[in-house]
């Protein structure tokens, strides 16, 4: 890995990609990102579709960051109900919950 960062939107980070790619064309991105959250947590938002729960979390998102079931070290209690249904037949899955960056 060169360099890890965050903070584009959907349009900046196609166009850097692409910016990118005419300096190096054999240039390998990797985007790491959740298409959702375990059921019960998407729920819990009074969430009824995907569309609903990204349209609040792109206004609420920061601030679930600093709360469980988020986490950076140590489990929250729901720690059981971290993955999402199509997670429990990985081997190892990673939580969408855990953060990389410390959770206040």
């Amino acid at each position: 890995m060169v360099y890890l960062e965050s903070g584009r939107d959907r349009t900046e980070v196609i166009r850097y990609v692409i910016e990118e790619s005419k300096k190096a064309p054999k240039i390998i991105v990797g985007l790491d990102f959740a298409f959702s959250c375990p059921e019960w947590f998407v729920k819990s938002k009074n969430c009824h579709t995907i569309y609903d729960f990204w349209r609040l979390a792109e206004k609420q998102g920061e601030e679930w960051m600093n709360a469980s079931p988020f986490w950076s070290t140590g489990k929250p209690e729901q720690a059981d109900k971290e993955y999402r249904q199509c997670e429990l037949v990985l081997a190892s899955p990673s939580s969408v919950f855990k953060s990389l960056v410390p959770v206040k």
